[in-house]
C-alpha cells in the first residue's frame, strides 16, 4: 500500500510538472504566434513599399462600410447655396411657356420660376494705360516725369508693363495657401482670368515682398512677437530641405495665430526664438529632448499624452513577447492615462463640472504617482518609468488635470504642420534660404487668417496696399 501511494504521489507530481510545462509552452506559442503575425505584416509592408506602383499610404484592407463624403445628418450646420442678389444678375433670359400641354390641353401661365447659372467672367483682363507727361527743367536740364500712386517710379522701358497687386496676391494665395504648385499657377490664371504671367515673375515677386523692411515681413514679425503673449503655444517640427541640405520646419500654434519658421538646426536655441525662458504660458509639446534643456526649466510644459500612451503601448508589446508578469505594469499605466484623457474630454463635452473634474484629477494623479513609485525589474518597464518620472517631477506630465484649459495633447501643432507637409511633397521644399523665408512668411499669414476666420487673399492684398500707401 505504501509503495502504491508513493507511485501515485510521483505520478501526481509528474502530472503537475507536465501541466506547468504545457502552460509555459502555450504562452511561448502564443508569443511566437504574435511575433510571427507582426513579422508577416512587416514583410508585407516592406514588399509593398518596394513596388513603385503602390501608393505610399494605401490601406492594407479597405473599410467594409466607409462613410460617404460630405456632411452627415446631424453633424455641423447645413448651409444651402445662396441665391444671387438682384445686383449680381448681369443677364436676364425670359423663357416663354409653350402653347399646349403634352396631353393637348391649353396652358394658362400663373407664376414664374427662377433659375440661376453663374459662369466665369467673359470680359478680358482689364489693362490700364497711363500717359505720363515728361518735362525738362529749364534750370538744371533734368527730365522729370509725372507721378501716379499706382505707377512705380522705376516702371519704364522694358518694365513698363507690370501686373497689379491683386494678380500677385491671387497667385501667392493659390500657391502658398491652397497648395497649387507654382509651376501650375500661371496656367490656372490663364484658364480662369485670361492673364499671361510667367513662373519666374511670381517667384521674384514673392522674394521681393518678403524681404526685410516690407510690410509682409513686418506682419510676420508681429505674429512672432504675439506668440510670447499667448496663454499657451503648441510646438512641433518636421524635416525640410534648403538647397538640398537638411533643415527643420517648426510650427508654433497659439489660439490666435500660426507661425512657421525654417532653420538648419534643431536645438533649444531655435525654440527660444519664439518661446524664451521667460515665457509665462504653457508649452504643449512632445517628449523630444530639446524641450528638457536646462534653459527651459522655468517654462511650464504639458507633454503630449498621446505620445505617453504610445510609449506605454510599446512597452506592453515588448512584454507580451516575453515570459513573466512585467506586462501588468505598462497595461495599468495605459489604462490610467487613457482615463485621464477621457476625463478631459468629458469635461469639455459638459458631462462633469469643474469641481468634479479637479477631484477626479487628483485621484488619478495620486494613482499614477503610486504606479511611478513601484519597483520594476524589466528593463523596458524601467526605461518607461524613468522617462515618465522625469517629466512628472517637473510637473509636465499631468498639468492638465489641475487646469482643464490646458490641452493634454499636441494635436493642434500636428494639424498645423499638415499643410506644410503637403506642400513639402508637392514643391520638394526650398531651393534657397530666401525661398524658405518666403514660404514661412506666406504660410504663417495665410494660416493665421484662416484660423481667425478671415480671407487669406484679402489679408495679403491689404498688406500690399498698406505697403504702397506708405
Amino acid at each position: 500500500m505504501v509503495e502504491l501511494l508513493e507511485i501515485i504521489g510521483k505520478l501526481t507530481a509528474r502530472v503537475d510538472a507536465l501541466e506547468a510545462e504545457n502552460q509555459r509552452l502555450q504562452q511561448e506559442n502564443e508569443a511566437l504566434r504574435s511575433e510571427n503575425e507582426r513579422l508577416k505584416k512587416r514583410i508585407d509592408e516592406l514588399e509593398r513599399k518596394s513596388k513603385k506602383y503602390v501608393a505610399p499610404y494605401s490601406r492594407e484592407e479597405p473599410k467594409v462600410d466607409p462613410q460617404p463624403p460630405g456632411r452627415h445628418a446631424g453633424q455641423g450646420r447645413f448651409v444651402s447655396k445662396q441665391r444671387p442678389t438682384r445686383e449680381q444678375v448681369t443677364r436676364v433670359v425670359d423663357v416663354k411657356l409653350q402653347n399646349r400641354c403634352a396631353c393637348g390641353g391649353e396652358l394658362r401661365p400663373f407664376k414664374t420660376d427662377f433659375a440661376f447659372i453663374t459662369a466665369l467672367p467673359a470680359a478680358p483682363p482689364q489693362v490700364t494705360e497711363y500717359h505720363l507727361e515728361v518735362g525738362r527743367c529749364e534750370v538744371c536740364g533734368r527730365d522729370v516725369r509725372a507721378s501716379h500712386p499706382e505707377v512705380a517710379a522705376d516702371q519704364r522701358g522694358a518694365s513698363a508693363h507690370r501686373l497689379s497687386a491683386e494678380v500677385y496676391c491671387l497667385a501667392h494665395s493659390l500657391h502658398y495657401d491652397l497648395g497649387i504648385p507654382v509651376r501650375k499657377v500661371p496656367e490656372v490664371l490663364r484658364l480662369t482670368t485670361g492673364l499671361s504671367v510667367s513662373q519666374s515673375a511670381l517667384t521674384r515677386d514673392a522674394l521681393r515682398v518678403t524681404r526685410a523692411g516690407h510690410v509682409l515681413q513686418q506682419g510676420y514679425q508681429q505674429l512672432r512677437d504675439d506668440v510670447q503673449q499667448q496663454p499657451s503655444v503648441h510646438q512641433d517640427d518636421t524635416g525640410w530641405r534648403v538647397h538640398g541640405q537638411s533643415a527643420w520646419l517648426q510650427v508654433f500654434k497659439t489660439p490666435q495665430s500660426v507661425v512657421y519658421q525654417i532653420r538648419t538646426r534643431h536645438t533649444h536655441a531655435q525654440l527660444q526664438e519664439l518661446v524664451p525662458a521667460t515665457y509665462q504660458g504653457t508649452l504643449c509639446c512632445d517628449r523630444f529632448s530639446t524641450y528638457d534643456h536646462g534653459s527651459l526649466a522655468d517654462v511650464k510644459q504639458q507633454k503630449c499624452l498621446h505620445h505617453v500612451i504610445g510609449s506605454c503601448k510599446q512597452a506592453l508589446n515588448v512584454q507580451l513577447q516575453q515570459a513573466g508578469r512585467g506586462r501588468a505594469y505598462p497595461r495599468k499605466l495605459l489604462v490610467d492615462f487613457q482615463a485621464a484623457l477621457g476625463l478631459h474630454q468629458r469635461f469639455h463635452l459638459g458631462y462633469c463640472t469643474l469641481s468634479e473634474y479637479q477631484r477626479l484629477g487628483r485621484e488619478l494623479t495620486a494613482q499614477i504617482e503610486t504606479r511611478l513609485d513601484q519597483s520594476c525589474r524589466s528593463k523596458e518597464n524601467l526605461r518607461l518609468q524613468k522617462g515618465l518620472v522625469k517629466h512628472h517631477q517637473r510637473g509636465n506630465l499631468l498639468r492638465f488635470l489641475a487646469d482643464p484649459l490646458i490641452e493634454p495633447t499636441n494635436n493642434a501643432a500636428e494639424r498645423a504642420l499638415r499643410p506644410a507637409v503637403i506642400a513639402r511633397k508637392v514643391s520638394q521644399c526650398s531651393k534657397t534660404t530666401a525661398g524658405s523665408e518666403a514660404f514661412a512668411i506666406f504660410k504663417s499669414l495665410t494660416q493665421t487668417a484662416r484660423l481667425r476666420g478671415l480671407d487669406p487673399f484679402q489679408i495679403l492684398l491689404d498688406h500690399r496696399i498698406n505697403q504702397n500707401t506708405r
